[in-house]
């Protein structure tokens, strides 16, 4: 049967499914429908390596094309095994000695640690369906997905 009505209610239904995770939003702005055109910068991104929905809701990077930046995934695993290490802005304006040792390995004195701690840590994000890489996660659980495919 044709309802009239229908194509209002999966709109309300889809901006509930993708804000749901979305703390500035109320519910009663949900069910009002104020938020039509307030997200035009978020974005939906799903997995290359199998097209399974990953974020709902993110925001694209500023400074990096390509990169985008999102509170909440789903379909995904943070990998809790590796870490990665990247060097903070202010430690990027030295350049960064490394020690080597005697039998021609990085040394694991000072200097290592001196690097980890004015690095930024960030783990590896993958997506459960496939195991594809898809972004690494902050210390701050800021999620930074950038091998992924954004709806168009």
């Amino acid at each position: 049967m044709y309802d009239p009505k229908l194509d209002a209610k999966t709109e309300e239904w889809v901006d509930k499914v993708k804000f749901k995770d979305d703390l500035l939003l109320a519910a009663d702005e949900l069910s009002s429908g104020a938020v039509k055109g307030r997200r035009k910068g978020s974005q939906v991104l799903a997995c290359p390596g199998c097209f399974t929905q990953i974020c709902w809701n993110s925001q694209p990077h500023v400074k990096y094309h390509g990169q985008y930046r999102a509170m909440f995934v789903e379909n995904c695993q943070v990998d809790e095994g590796k870490r990665l290490y990247y060097p903070r802005e202010s430690a990027t304006a030295q350049p960064v000695r490394r020690t080597v040792g005697p039998d021609g390995g990085a040394s694991t004195g000072s200097a290592e640690e001196e690097l980890r701690q004015e690095s930024d840590v960030y783990r590896p994000v993958k997506c459960d369906e496939c195991g594809t890489t898809v972004g690494v996660v902050d210390e701050e659980e800021v999620y930074h997905l950038f091998h992924v495919l954004p709806e168009l």
